[in-house]
């Protein structure tokens, strides 16, 4: 294999964490904090494609 077709994959590593599962609670809790843009955005798009009369 060239290194033109080698993956950079197996160079990267995970950073070992001292607590695992310290931080089980941050990607529901960022989710949580989206949720009203994402509903806004989507309800601005849902407006704007409804056809004009």
């Amino acid at each position: 294999m060239t290194q033109r077709q080698m993956s950079w994959t197996p160079l990267i590593k995970e950073a070992p964490l001292k607590e695992p599962g310290v931080l089980w609670w941050a990607d529901p809790v960022a989710a949580l904090v989206m949720l009203p843009l994402i509903l806004k955005e989507g309800w601005e798009t849902l407006e704007e494609g409804k056809p004009t009369q």
